[in-house]
């Protein structure tokens, strides 16, 4: 039974590591070049617009 257990925990831990390691591959390869994006416009005053 302990056996068992010890398997299922090891897996578990793989299985949280290798999400780890996708979301850190995802956020260096997608996310992380978006923030050098300078180019757009800037919206001032909108809050003057809902009252």
């Amino acid at each position: 039974m302990e056996k068992e257990r010890k398997k299922v925990r090891v897996c578990l831990f793989c299985v949280v590591l290798i999400a780890l390691a996708v979301g850190l591959v995802y956020y260096f390869s997608d996310v992380k070049p978006a923030e050098k994006i300078d180019k757009g416009m800037l919206i001032t005053g909108v809050n003057r617009l809902w009252r």
